[in-house]
Protein backbone atom coordinates (compact mmCIF):
# COMPACT_ATOMS: atom_id res chain seq x y z
CA UNK A 1 0.00 0.00 0.00
CA UNK A 2 1.32 3.84 -0.70
CA UNK A 3 1.87 5.81 2.11
CA UNK A 4 -1.21 8.17 2.40
CA UNK A 5 0.16 10.77 3.24
CA UNK A 6 2.45 10.83 0.41
CA UNK A 7 -0.25 10.68 -1.97
CA UNK A 8 -2.09 13.64 -0.63
CA UNK A 9 1.75 15.40 -0.62
CA UNK A 10 1.76 14.50 -4.48
CA UNK A 11 -1.65 15.92 -5.30
CA UNK A 12 -1.03 18.81 -2.82
CA UNK A 13 1.82 19.46 -5.40
CA UNK A 14 0.65 19.20 -8.39
CA UNK A 15 -2.43 21.83 -7.11
CA UNK A 16 0.29 23.92 -6.45
CA UNK A 17 2.63 23.52 -9.44
CA UNK A 18 6.23 23.86 -10.07
CA UNK A 19 8.91 21.51 -8.75
CA UNK A 20 6.25 19.07 -5.88
CA UNK A 21 9.63 19.28 -3.50
CA UNK A 22 9.72 22.95 -3.89
CA UNK A 23 6.09 22.95 -2.97
CA UNK A 24 5.79 20.85 -0.68
CA UNK A 25 8.96 22.94 1.43
CA UNK A 26 6.93 26.23 0.74
CA UNK A 27 3.95 24.68 2.25
CA UNK A 28 5.51 23.39 5.34
CA UNK A 29 7.18 26.47 5.66
CA UNK A 30 4.09 28.47 5.75
CA UNK A 31 2.72 26.13 8.72
CA UNK A 32 5.75 26.45 10.49
CA UNK A 33 6.30 30.18 10.09
CA UNK A 34 2.30 30.34 11.29
CA UNK A 35 2.48 28.11 14.01
CA UNK A 36 5.80 30.10 15.48
CA UNK A 37 3.46 33.39 15.07
CA UNK A 38 0.23 32.08 16.76
CA UNK A 39 2.05 29.70 19.23
CA UNK A 40 5.40 29.49 19.78
CA UNK A 41 7.25 32.88 20.07
CA UNK A 42 7.47 32.55 23.95
CA UNK A 43 9.38 29.25 23.43
CA UNK A 44 12.48 28.94 25.31
CA UNK A 45 14.57 26.37 23.02
CA UNK A 46 13.62 28.30 19.79
CA UNK A 47 14.78 31.58 21.65
CA UNK A 48 17.89 30.29 22.19
CA UNK A 49 18.21 28.64 18.86
CA UNK A 50 17.65 32.17 17.51
CA UNK A 51 20.08 33.84 19.26
CA UNK A 52 22.75 31.47 18.05
CA UNK A 53 21.35 31.75 14.70
CA UNK A 54 21.13 35.54 14.85
CA UNK A 55 17.50 35.15 14.44
CA UNK A 56 15.71 34.03 10.77
CA UNK A 57 18.28 34.27 7.49
CA UNK A 58 17.10 37.10 5.05
CA UNK A 59 14.70 34.31 3.17
CA UNK A 60 12.36 33.37 6.26
CA UNK A 61 12.91 37.04 8.10
CA UNK A 62 11.20 38.20 5.27
CA UNK A 63 8.47 35.91 4.66
CA UNK A 64 7.82 36.67 8.57
CA UNK A 65 7.45 40.29 7.78
CA UNK A 66 5.37 39.45 4.85
CA UNK A 67 3.07 37.06 7.13
CA UNK A 68 3.12 38.66 10.60
CA UNK A 69 0.71 41.47 9.15
CA UNK A 70 -1.56 38.84 7.61
CA UNK A 71 -2.04 37.29 11.30
CA UNK A 72 -2.07 40.57 13.04
CA UNK A 73 1.19 39.34 15.10
CA UNK A 74 3.62 41.86 14.63
CA UNK A 75 4.06 41.96 18.37
CA UNK A 76 5.14 38.50 18.57
CA UNK A 77 7.96 39.35 16.11
CA UNK A 78 8.84 42.31 17.89
CA UNK A 79 8.88 40.49 21.25
CA UNK A 80 11.31 38.36 19.85
CA UNK A 81 13.41 40.49 18.14
CA UNK A 82 13.34 43.16 21.09
CA UNK A 83 15.18 40.21 23.20
CA UNK A 84 17.41 39.17 19.79
CA UNK A 85 18.85 43.16 19.55
CA UNK A 86 19.10 43.39 23.46
CA UNK A 87 21.50 40.26 23.62
CA UNK A 88 23.30 41.17 20.55
CA UNK A 89 23.41 45.00 21.12
CA UNK A 90 25.32 43.38 24.49
CA UNK A 91 27.65 41.39 22.47
CA UNK A 92 28.51 44.37 20.41
CA UNK A 93 29.51 46.50 23.06
CA UNK A 94 31.85 43.46 24.45
CA UNK A 95 33.10 42.85 20.97
CA UNK A 96 34.51 46.84 21.01
CA UNK A 97 36.68 45.89 23.55
CA UNK A 98 38.46 43.45 20.93
CA UNK A 99 41.28 44.76 19.18
CA UNK A 100 41.72 41.93 16.48
CA UNK A 101 39.92 41.98 13.57
CA UNK A 102 39.46 38.79 12.51
CA UNK A 103 38.63 37.68 15.99
CA UNK A 104 35.76 40.66 16.20
CA UNK A 105 34.77 38.95 12.99
CA UNK A 106 34.55 35.48 14.24
CA UNK A 107 32.52 36.91 17.65
CA UNK A 108 30.27 37.72 15.32
CA UNK A 109 29.51 34.85 13.26
CA UNK A 110 26.35 33.05 13.80
CA UNK A 111 26.98 29.66 15.38
CA UNK A 112 23.86 27.74 14.55
CA UNK A 113 21.61 28.00 10.95
CA UNK A 114 18.02 29.85 10.63
CA UNK A 115 15.69 27.00 12.23
CA UNK A 116 13.48 26.92 9.66
CA UNK A 117 16.10 26.04 7.33
CA UNK A 118 17.66 23.68 8.93
CA UNK A 119 14.00 22.29 9.15
CA UNK A 120 13.41 22.71 5.30
CA UNK A 121 16.50 20.42 5.02
CA UNK A 122 15.12 17.63 6.82
CA UNK A 123 11.96 18.25 4.45
CA UNK A 124 13.55 17.96 1.22
CA UNK A 125 15.43 14.80 2.20
CA UNK A 126 12.46 13.29 3.58
CA UNK A 127 10.09 14.44 0.23
CA UNK A 128 12.67 12.78 -1.95
CA UNK A 129 13.26 9.69 0.08
CA UNK A 130 9.26 9.42 -0.18
CA UNK A 131 9.33 9.86 -3.86
CA UNK A 132 11.82 7.64 -4.69
CA UNK A 133 10.84 4.73 -2.31
CA UNK A 134 7.59 4.89 -4.33
CA UNK A 135 8.78 4.84 -7.22
CA UNK A 136 11.31 1.90 -6.45
CA UNK A 137 8.27 -0.21 -4.31
CA UNK A 138 6.63 -2.53 -6.86
CA UNK A 139 2.94 -2.09 -5.41
CA UNK A 140 3.35 1.27 -5.42
CA UNK A 141 5.03 2.33 -8.49
CA UNK A 142 2.98 2.64 -11.05
CA UNK A 143 0.46 4.50 -8.97
CA UNK A 144 3.54 7.05 -7.80
CA UNK A 145 4.64 7.56 -11.64
CA UNK A 146 0.58 9.03 -12.47
CA UNK A 147 1.08 11.06 -9.39
CA UNK A 148 4.63 11.83 -10.39
CA UNK A 149 3.79 13.01 -13.70
CA UNK A 150 0.52 14.94 -12.63
CA UNK A 151 3.14 17.38 -11.23
CA UNK A 152 5.39 19.57 -13.10
CA UNK A 153 7.96 17.60 -12.27
CA UNK A 154 11.65 18.20 -10.54
CA UNK A 155 13.37 21.54 -10.80
CA UNK A 156 16.87 21.04 -11.80
CA UNK A 157 18.43 21.20 -8.26
CA UNK A 158 15.66 18.51 -6.84
CA UNK A 159 16.71 16.25 -10.01
CA UNK A 160 20.17 16.31 -9.26
CA UNK A 161 19.22 15.56 -5.61
CA UNK A 162 17.38 12.69 -6.18
CA UNK A 163 19.68 11.34 -8.68
CA UNK A 164 22.44 11.02 -6.08
CA UNK A 165 19.85 9.69 -3.82
CA UNK A 166 18.47 6.96 -6.01
CA UNK A 167 19.76 3.07 -5.95
CA UNK A 168 17.52 1.89 -8.75
CA UNK A 169 18.91 1.93 -11.84
CA UNK A 170 15.19 1.88 -13.10
CA UNK A 171 14.15 4.76 -11.60
CA UNK A 172 16.99 6.93 -12.69
CA UNK A 173 16.33 5.73 -16.22
CA UNK A 174 12.29 6.78 -15.62
CA UNK A 175 12.82 10.24 -13.58
CA UNK A 176 16.16 10.83 -16.61
CA UNK A 177 13.40 10.03 -19.52
CA UNK A 178 10.81 11.85 -17.74
CA UNK A 179 12.76 15.57 -17.26
CA UNK A 180 13.82 14.94 -20.84
CA UNK A 181 10.38 14.64 -21.98
CA UNK A 182 9.32 17.75 -20.29
CA UNK A 183 12.28 19.78 -20.82
CA UNK A 184 11.74 18.94 -24.49
CA UNK A 185 8.39 20.31 -24.18
CA UNK A 186 9.78 23.74 -22.22
CA UNK A 187 11.79 24.72 -25.03
CA UNK A 188 8.48 23.71 -27.78
CA UNK A 189 6.95 26.59 -25.26
CA UNK A 190 10.09 28.98 -25.34
CA UNK A 191 10.00 28.85 -28.75
CA UNK A 192 6.37 29.89 -29.22
CA UNK A 193 6.46 32.26 -26.77
CA UNK A 194 9.67 34.00 -29.27
CA UNK A 195 8.09 33.21 -32.52
CA UNK A 196 5.00 35.25 -31.47
CA UNK A 197 6.50 38.28 -30.43
CA UNK A 198 8.10 38.83 -34.03
CA UNK A 199 5.98 41.08 -35.39
CA UNK A 200 5.18 38.41 -38.31
CA UNK A 201 2.86 36.27 -35.98
CA UNK A 202 2.01 38.65 -33.49
CA UNK A 203 -1.48 38.30 -34.44
CA UNK A 204 -1.25 34.22 -33.33
CA UNK A 205 -2.86 33.76 -30.35
CA UNK A 206 -0.61 32.88 -27.44
CA UNK A 207 -1.57 29.93 -24.48
CA UNK A 208 -1.05 30.15 -21.12
CA UNK A 209 1.84 27.83 -21.23
CA UNK A 210 3.27 29.72 -23.59
CA UNK A 211 3.20 33.01 -22.23
CA UNK A 212 4.28 31.59 -18.76
CA UNK A 213 7.37 29.20 -20.18
CA UNK A 214 9.85 31.86 -19.75
CA UNK A 215 9.80 31.95 -15.65
CA UNK A 216 8.58 28.06 -15.98
CA UNK A 217 12.26 27.63 -17.36
CA UNK A 218 13.96 30.03 -14.50
CA UNK A 219 12.11 27.72 -12.10
CA UNK A 220 13.40 25.14 -13.85
CA UNK A 221 16.87 25.39 -13.28
CA UNK A 222 16.38 27.15 -9.91
CA UNK A 223 13.41 25.46 -8.69
CA UNK A 224 10.23 27.67 -6.57
CA UNK A 225 11.29 31.14 -5.28
CA UNK A 226 11.89 31.25 -1.26
CA UNK A 227 13.55 28.09 -1.34
CA UNK A 228 16.93 27.56 0.76
CA UNK A 229 19.55 25.98 -0.44
CA UNK A 230 22.42 25.05 0.29
CA UNK A 231 25.02 25.10 -2.58
CA UNK A 232 25.21 21.28 -3.56
CA UNK A 233 27.43 22.34 -6.08
CA UNK A 234 29.40 24.08 -4.29
CA UNK A 235 29.71 21.13 -1.81
CA UNK A 236 30.47 19.00 -4.78
CA UNK A 237 33.25 20.77 -6.02
CA UNK A 238 34.87 20.83 -2.23
CA UNK A 239 34.69 17.02 -2.82
CA UNK A 240 36.56 17.21 -5.94
CA UNK A 241 33.65 15.62 -7.93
Amino acid sequence: MMDAFFRMDMKAAAQAKGCPVCALIAQRTERYLRFFLTENVLDPYLRRHLLASQGFCNLHAHWLVRLAPMLDEALGVATVYEHLVSEWRQRLQRAANETSPQKVAQFLQPQKRCPVCEHADIWERDCLSALLFALTDPKSRDEAQQLYEATDGLCLPHLRQALQLADDAKVVAYLLRDACRRWEALEHLLTEFCRKHDYRFRDEPMSDEERQSWWRAIEAFVGKSGIPRQSDLDNLLKRGK
